[in-house]
């Protein structure tokens, strides 16, 4: 017995004719006739009775089969629209807005190596910086983001799924000729008179640095902010000036002409991949877990090459 079957028998139930159900299944008389007596022998009773060749009879047995057939029908239908939506949901397109990091961390290409593991999957990546990509998120503009903890803290928790990608510091940057480079870590007091240039509010750096001055008691004098690292790298150089960035972000740009140093105490951001948990897309969590594990590969080949 099998679905066809089932389809059959509600047609023959509904028409209470073989002929006329038959040209209403479009398949000949004959083979449905053979269809209902192997159906009846298959459950091993009698569903019509065909002995009056004016009008077909449906048995009592018939007429309880008709109703668990027609639920089971229900049930068929409402399945293929079910996995019709579970289909389009993994070959649909995810809409992924991702902080200024794409080059950083390896984004791209961690992307690109997940695309030829599963070409059904499409991206529209949105760069933005994190306040606004937490806008687009619980607007429903994008489907997923691609944050730092200190934006991604600003959402539930019991609405979104928070995936841990990588750990980073945030570092202060200097021209190699700064005297500050003579300290191997340094506090907020040691800024405190300087000329501050830093990324934009809701940047993920932004938050952290100004926390840190205020808990000090220190009012930051910020001179310049930018939404690009290059402009910001530019303008502490050939100055007494100092910037703010994650480590890895910054590692790209620090040339011999500038140096790194930690804060005493350290100040340390995750990298996170943050979606709603109420998503129907369920290719974005495939893809979470995908992206995690590439991103574990690639830290422990880094470390392995060190």
């Amino acid at each position: 017995m099998n679905i066809s079957d089932l389809q059959s028998f509600i047609a023959v139930y509904h028409l209470r004719s073989i002929s006329s159900a038959a040209l209403e299944l479009n398949m000949t008389q004959a083979a449905l006739s053979k269809r209902m007596k192997a159906l009846q022998c298959d459950l091993q009773i009698q569903l019509i009775n065909t002995e009056n060749r004016r009008q077909l009879v449906i048995t009592e047995a018939g007429d309880l089969f008709y109703q668990y057939a027609k639920e089971a029908i229900l049930r068929y239908d409402k399945l293929q629209l079910d996995l019709n939506d579970y289909r389009k949901m993994n070959t649909g397109v995810i809409k992924l807005g991702i902080i200024p990091v794409l080059a950083q961390y390896g984004i791209t290409q961690l992307i690109g190596q997940f695309k030829q593991k599963h070409p059904s999957f499409n991206f529209h990546i949105i760069e933005n910086e994190g306040v606004n990509l937490l806008s687009s998120l619980t607007e429903g503009k994008i489907d997923a983001s691609i944050l730092r903890d200190t934006q991604s803290n600003l959402l539930q928790d019991s609405l979104y799924h928070k995936i841990p990608l990588v750990n980073d510091e945030l570092v202060v940057v200097v021209p190699a000729s700064h005297p500050l480079t003579r300290k191997a870590k340094l506090k907020p007091q040691d800024l405190a008179n300087l000329e501050l240039v830093t990324l934009l509010k809701g940047s993920g750096v932004y938050e952290p640095v100004i926390t840190r001055f205020k808990s000090c008691g220190i009012e930051p004098h910020v001179f310049f902010e930018s939404a690009h690292i290059e402009t910001i790298i530019e303008m502490i150089n050939h100055s007494q000036r100092a910037t703010f960035l994650f480590k890895k972000s910054a590692e790209p740009f620090v040339t011999p002409a500038f140096e790194m140093r930690s804060f005493s105490p350290p100040i340390y951001s995750q990298l996170q991949f943050v979606y709603p948990k109420a998503t129907r897309l369920t290719s974005i969590g495939e893809f979470a877990k995908q992206l995690r594990q590439l991103f574990q590969y690639k830290i422990t080949s880094e470390q392995e090459n060190i």
